[in-house]
């Protein structure tokens, strides 16, 4: 352990730990950095974390300096100011900054933009400049991420991000000295260089460089800025229980984005592009927020009686059977269900397009169905489901589960089925969902089947010998010895 000051503040840090983690550690979070990231490795190439220490000639990097036993630090001396206004007059000198000059300041819009007020650094005026903004590699035509160079400031966040968080490597540099830019691997195109659209370049960007597409088409980039209110909830794709945040906007979600990578979250802030691009469906016109009933269903004496239609006639309603459906054509889906042929679009006619409207079901396929309460609902399944239990027995149902459920809810699921019901039929959609469910699913055959589970291998810990069974719960020279084997 190392013993150091920090602005007149004695401060104990592991001997391999450096300047900046000590002063974050100790709760001291104002030495500004661009190219440092929590959980990063570290470069060192943006030179705005640099501070004084007593015994030095030069100012030293934060970031890449490690504490010394007697160490004695200044991270806002006026050597270190005036270096960090010199290094954001550079990068302003190749960053579209002229609302900090007309206004702005009162509200930046980033990372960067605060550390440029916060240290009085007005920008130089683009006609004024030596040098044009920075252009490159946009990912014309993505459907979910674009970048604007414009606004880069090369600190490699998004590079290392790819490469050390997702293990990628999507990313890179290219060209050199004023013509440098981030590019996207394999000729330009985000498939061919294998981009999961994960968005992990996107939450590291300290200037929005790198920027998510639906939610500026949609709302506007002030007013994605500027959410009504933020709401920590759990992605609700698969079991994991990532925690995102929702940015709201009138009752409507116009962006996740990931909590702080430092947070002790499930997934430290990462997403995958279900995560953080999935969140149409709770805007979908085919959600139901309000359980639906046969109208056939009648409630009397306290019992639910089926009054409606008989035969092949009871299940039927406006759509085609299964038969016919067959029979036709399958019509093709609107652009953005198909992938890339949005991106022949007009940019217009792709605002206009509304997956929602083009994929809804038709209104008159609920016509025969009434909205309902809970308690109606529930009463209804219950009886049904007891009824074909007593009739038929157990095996005759099964349970479908979703992977999009959490552990908790699939967990109750499966006791419910497996203790009240006396069924092992029960599938969850895909491996995660039978995971959850129990590791049972079905066959092609409708029989069930159980995968292995996860523990298969593994020692009993904490397990009585007795419940362990047979043989195993006997020492090593007793089974080798009642199995006849030599010693």
């Amino acid at each position: 352990m190392a013993t150091l000051t920090l602005n007149g503040r004695r401060v104990t840090a592991d001997a391999e730990q450096t300047i900046l983690d000590a002063a974050r550690t100790a709760g001291i979070v104002d030495i500004p950095t661009l190219c440092w990231y929590p959980k990063l490795p570290t470069v060192g190439n943006c030179r705005i974390c640099l501070v004084s220490v007593e015994g030095q000639a030069k100012l030293v990097p934060a970031c890449a300096t490690k504490v010394a036993d007697g160490m004695v630090v200044q991270t806002e001396s006026p050597a270190a100011v005036e270096n960090r206004k010199g290094v954001l007059r550079l990068l302003l000198e190749r960053y579209p900054g002229d609302h900090l000059r007309n206004g702005g300041r009162a509200a930046p819009r980033n990372e960067f933009e605060r550390y440029v007020v916060r240290y009085g650094v007005a920008p130089t005026p683009l006609g004024a400049r030596d040098l044009a903004l920075r252009h490159g590699d946009e990912r014309p035509g993505d459907p979910m991420i674009r970048h604007d160079m414009s606004t880069c400031i090369l600190c490699t966040r998004c590079v290392r991000a790819c490469e050390d968080i997702q293990v990628v490597g999507v990313l890179d540099v290219a060209q050199r000295g004023e013509h440098a830019e981030i590019i996207v691997g394999a000729d330009g195109d985000p498939d061919k260089a294998g981009c999961t659209w994960c968005g992990e370049c996107v939450r590291v960007c300290p200037t929005g460089a790198i920027f998510e597409v639906m939610p500026q088409e949609r709302f506007g980039p002030e007013r994605v800025r500027r959410p009504e209110r933020t709401v920590r909830s759990v992605c609700p794709y698969c079991g994991v229980g990532c925690q995102v945040d929702l940015h709201v906007a009138d009752d409507k979600i116009m962006r996740v984005t990931s909590p702080d990578i430092e947070l002790d979250t499930p997934n430290q802030g990462s997403t995958c592009v279900k995560g953080r691009f999935g969140y149409d469906f709770p805007q979908h016109h085919d959600r139901l927020t309000k359980p639906l009933i046969r109208r056939g269903w009648l409630k009397q004496g306290g019992h639910w009686v089926w009054r409606g239609p008989t035969g092949a006639e009871r299940r039927g309603g406006p759509w085609q059977t299964i038969e016919a459906e067959g029979q036709k054509a399958k019509p093709a889906g609107p652009p953005r269900a198909v992938g890339k042929a949005a991106r022949d679009l007009p940019l217009l006619e792709r605002l206009d397009l509304d997956l929602r409207d083009r994929v809804a079901t038709p209104a008159a396929w609920y016509e025969p169905f009434r909205e309902a309460t809970w308690d109606e609902a529930l009463e209804l399944t219950a009886q049904e489901l007891m009824r074909i239990k007593r009739e038929r027995g157990g095996d005759a149902l099964a349970c479908f589960s979703s992977a999009k459920c959490t552990n908790e809810e699939n967990y109750l699921m499966m006791r419910m089925f497996r203790a009240g019901l006396g069924t092992n039929n029960l599938g969850g959609g895909d491996a995660a969902g039978a995971e959850h469910l129990g590791g049972v699913g079905l066959d092609a055959r409708g029989r069930t089947r159980c995968r292995r589970h996860l523990h298969r291998g593994r020692e009993h810990h904490g397990v009585p010998p007795r419940l362990r069974g047979g043989d195993q719960a006997r020492p090593r020279a007793e089974r080798d010895a009642h199995r006849g084997r030599p010693a």
